[in-house]
């Protein structure tokens, strides 16, 4: 009996052994595989953009248009009647649209329990230029706070105008 289970924990180590040195194998084959399939000029998957993306503060100084995009819960009218209560979206030149494509800006809206989110993104390289949250008890009093929020947040990124 013992005889036996030294026997089988021997096979087992040896089977083990073999598996890893043939999967080492398959690994440097499979990466030698790889840099005779593709040149080692070419590089990664990147999308390239017509121009490098801009800081998130001259993003904002330069945009014109701002796109609200509609949330799962949070009423998108009410949020735009609250920012365009504000003088500052007038001040710095910049209007509403109701079509996405027309937007130098996008504003999304998001609500995780009671945290309304908000996140302001460049649609051209989708890069990230304002976020931020407001705790609120419902979508009403979220809205009036998102206002505020938003405008502050954007007022930080811009800096001194």
């Amino acid at each position: 009996m013992r005889r036996t289970l030294i026997f089988t924990i021997f096979i087992f180590a040896l089977h083990l052994s073999l598996t890893s040195s043939v999967r080492a194998q398959d690994a440097r084959q499979g990466d030698s595989r790889q840099r005779e399939n593709y040149p080692s000029h070419t590089t990664s998957n990147r999308v390239e953009l017509s121009s490098p993306p801009l800081a998130p503060g001259a993003t904002l100084r330069r945009a014109r248009t701002l796109y609200i995009e509609p949330g799962r819960r949070i009423d998108r009218e009410y949020v735009q009647y609250k920012l365009l209560k504000t003088s500052q979206l007038a001040a710095w030149n910049i209007t509403i649209v109701e079509d996405a494509r027309a937007a130098d800006l996008i504003l999304r809206l998001d609500q995780k329990l009671a945290n309304y989110l908000f996140v302001i993104v460049d649609p051209r390289t989708t890069a990230v230029v304002v976020s931020g949250k407001v705790v609120a008890i419902n979508d009403p009093v979220a809205a009036d706070l998102l206002g505020v929020e938003i405008i502050k947040r954007m007022r930080e990124v811009r800096g001194a105008d």
